[in-house]
């Protein structure tokens, strides 16, 4: 199934202030696809858009050739899922009440349609959250929070997976299981889209990058054309150079001579 999200010349305006000017970019299924730039760039703005929360003063998102802005919330959540940036819960809501949420759309109603208890186990385990079932998600660090945020939207299984800096408050380890399980969703056909701060995060993980800066697009395309020292040293104003670690090709800090 084609879920590409096509961005068709977006422009908007807060208030005059700032302006995002986006031009035509295919997002396609089966890749990771992230938004990279400095604080600032648009890149907030631009995922707000994305996700159908701000409306473009011209232009259109259309999510399997369909305008995102004329879809029901219900067609909406079936095609769209978000994983926010922490937030805190009005109720004592238990890591496992939090997922079993994801499941909504697929039941008739929140309270009937019982969820499927091997089912929801199983997703907290793959997301290393079995320990953490009973707990309310008010007591649970930053970045256990975030992974019950992102088994919600894994339960509600829609096709375009849309991450608000997901790797923020995660330790090492945990940062690199959340982007091989993006990986792993985008290689069974979803649309992963996130915001990444981290420039090798987004070199070793990503197969394409939006480079942002100033509210447009620097560049776009596959990886390894876009985070280039001149791309970055252009956007973040810093001296950048590649250097290897391993086996691996990373961005680091120029020595000052």
């Amino acid at each position: 199934m084609n879920t590409t999200v096509t961005v068709k010349d977006l422009h908007f305006t807060y208030g005059g202030s700032f302006s995002l000017d986006i031009p035509s970019i295919e997002i396609r299924p089966g890749e990771l696809t992230v938004i990279l730039g400095p604080n600032g760039s648009g890149k907030t703005t631009f995922f707000s858009i994305l996700r159908g929360r701000l409306k473009p003063d011209k232009g259109r998102i259309l999510v399997r050739d369909r305008d995102l802005f004329t879809l029901k919330d219900a067609h909406r959540a079936a095609l769209v899922g978000l994983v926010p940036q922490r937030t805190i819960s009005a109720f004592p809501y238990t890591a496992s009440q939090m997922v079993s949420m994801g499941y909504y759309r697929k039941r008739s109603s929140l309270w009937h349609n019982p969820v499927d208890e091997k089912q929801l186990t199983a997703l907290m385990c793959r997301l290393d959250l079995e320990q953490l079932m009973h707990r309310e998600v008010n007591s649970l660090s930053g970045g256990e929070y975030q992974r019950v945020l992102l088994a919600r939207v894994l339960a509600q299984d829609p096709e375009v997976l849309l991450l608000d800096e997901p790797s923020n408050h995660l330790d090492i380890h945990h940062q690199q299981e959340l982007l091989r399980l993006l990986k792993e969703e985008a290689r069974r056909g979803k649309t992963v889209i996130a915001i990444l701060h981290d420039i090798n995060q987004a070199l070793q993980n990503a197969d394409r990058v939006i480079l942002m800066d100033d509210g447009g697009c620097v560049a776009a395309g596959p990886a390894a054309e876009v985070v280039t020292p001149g791309n970055i040293n252009r956007v973040y104003r810093s001296r950048m150079e590649y250097y290897r670690n391993g086996d691996r090709v990373m961005l680091g800090t120029a020595e000052q001579p």
